[in-house]
């Protein structure tokens, strides 16, 4: 039921993510400790898919309690932590809460570093996360910082015209919009149909 439930997250049918993850997580609270790294990872995939739809108390709930429950199992950096970070910043930063939004998905940055090093997707995208909750704080200038800490990091690992690519593009060219730089807007969203 656990990997039913991410394969339904990846899929985006959050109502069967939540269907399997509640599954998964009955049985697994039957066999292991309430502590366990599975468990988390239930609450984990619970908190992203409420978080898609919109029920965001139910997501940062869920969120929280894998975080916990991460934070005491794992004594090394762990991907499984990373994300769960950078999940709750996405759901803090859809709520307006910008600050702690940045504050987590940085935690997730910060393992995702130790673990992959600088040049891996994880980090890329906790950068555009990060970018996207200063646009909001309309703090363009380390928006456009981390925005370009993405871009360069995608351009080195993933296809020319890839839709991660044309998403960081993106939010480049809206911050050029935002500070009155059209001709530098124009010029990257156009990067980003290509």
């Amino acid at each position: 039921y656990h990997s039913l439930a991410y394969i339904y997250l990846e899929k985006g049918d959050y109502y069967n993510a939540i269907k399997y993850a509640t599954k998964a997580l009955d049985i697994q609270r039957k066999i292991y400790d309430s502590r366990h790294h599975l468990i988390a990872g239930a609450y984990n995939a619970l908190g992203v898919a409420y978080g898609r739809l919109g029920e965001f108390d139910k997501a940062t709930y869920y969120l929280e309690q894998a975080i916990d429950i991460q934070k005491e199992v794992y004594s090394e950096p762990n991907p499984d932590l990373a994300s769960s970070y950078c999940n709750i910043g996405d759901v803090l930063r859809m709520v307006g809460d910008y600050e702690r939004a940045i504050e987590q998905t940085s935690k997730g940055l910060d393992i995702s570093i130790k673990i992959f090093g600088e040049e891996h997707s994880m980090v890329a995208s906790c950068c555009n996360n990060i970018g996207l909750a200063y646009v909001m704080l309309q703090r363009f200038d380390q928006a456009l910082t981390y925005f370009n800490r993405a871009l360069s990091i995608q351009s080195k690992i993933l296809e020319a015209g890839h839709y991660h690519l044309a998403l960081t593009y993106n939010n480049i060219g809206i911050v050029y919009n935002s500070i009155g730089e059209y001709n530098k807007a124009n010029e990257v969203l156009t990067k980003a149909l290509e």
